[in-house]
């Protein structure tokens, strides 16, 4: 993080949300830019997924934002006498919380940190995952000063009302993201980073949204065939894997998902590799040009596409 990023997100920690001229001029009395104008502040809080804008124009940071959430973790396997913690993108909004404070301390002692390196250390405190068992979730809950960790004692529906009403909202704000990045242009963050920075959005709107623990976020919003066409674009081609195709297809309509199945019979694929397929043969028919041609993993499969016929407009509109 850049060193104005920096202040911006101490002074805002510390002061609430203020107007970008009033984090400029705090800046520029520190001594942390010599700039004239307020451009380098603002360029500095909209490079990172941490800090948000309101609709009132004034500028916030994800210390105050997750105030009172709670995140879940679900726990794989016996880790009794453990006491660390590998996070996933079910932690992303945490995750962008300790990069931006260096380190966070976990309540009853432990800590999560960044090592010289840059990685994540999280460590909690002893005791606290031998109270989880094998598949059982382990909540965490930023104070405002630091982290609190604790078992669950009951394991959360996503299908429960309350965990559908939070996935709807998140839903929401991950569209206007969208829109957004079509309107002003692409921003180089990551998908993971992309997801901190929708909840941090959804929780200005509504503060208690995750008051309550809900399901793991990965669980809660599965993966969508355009993010996992997104995904091999990353690199992360196991998102492919036979375990994880049952969640490829969460948001598609059923009849769209039973046409889908149908062609992908003929095939003699999994209809969420067919969905994958599908999608990524078309983003790169529509490319502009100059772009790189992308090598699909099954490219038998891929050449057998044209023998499929095509969906229907109506179908997709569902």
């Amino acid at each position: 993080m850049s060193r104005i990023a920096a202040f911006c997100a101490d002074y805002l920690g510390k002061h609430g949300p203020a107007p970008v001229e009033t984090i400029y001029q705090a800046a520029y009395a520190a001594g942390v830019t010599a700039a004239r104008t307020s451009s380098s502040v603002t360029q500095a809080m909209r490079d990172r997924t941490t800090f948000v804008q309101l609709p009132d124009g004034r500028y916030t940071c994800a210390q105050r934002i997750l105030v009172g959430a709670t995140f879940t973790h679900r726990v794989s396997g016996d880790r009794t006498g453990d006491q660390y913690v590998w996070p996933g993108p079910e932690l992303e909004p945490l995750r962008g919380l300790v990069k931006d404070l260096g380190e966070v301390p976990v309540e009853g002692g432990g800590t999560v940190q960044l090592d010289p390196y840059g990685q994540e250390i999280w460590k909690v405190p002893a005791g606290t995952l031998d109270a989880v068992p094998r598949g059982g979730l382990l909540a965490f809950t930023w104070t405002g000063t630091h982290l609190r960790a604790a078992a669950l004692e009951s394991g959360v529906d996503r299908y429960h009302p309350r965990a559908m009403e939070v996935r709807a909202v998140l839903i929401r704000h991950r569209r206007r993201a969208l829109e957004d990045r079509q309107r002003y242009g692409y921003v180089d963050w990551t998908a993971r980073e992309d997801l901190g920075r929708i909840v941090l959005s959804a929780l200005t709107e509504a503060p208690n949204l995750l008051s309550e623990p809900v399901p793991p976020l990965d669980e809660l919003l599965g993966v969508s065939p355009a993010e996992a066409v997104n995904l091999l674009y990353e690199g992360v081609s196991d998102v492919l894997e036979r375990e994880h195709r049952r969640n490829v297809a969460l948001d598609v309509p059923e009849p769209l998902y039973a046409t889908l199945e149908a062609r992908a019979g003929i095939l003699k694929i999994a209809p969420e590799e067919f969905m994958v397929a599908l999608l990524g043969n078309e983003m790169w028919r529509t490319a502009p040009r100059g772009t790189v041609p992308y090598e699909p993993r099954y490219s038998n499969r891929e050449r057998h596409l044209s023998a499929v016929p095509s969906l229907d407009d109506e179908i997709w509109a569902g």
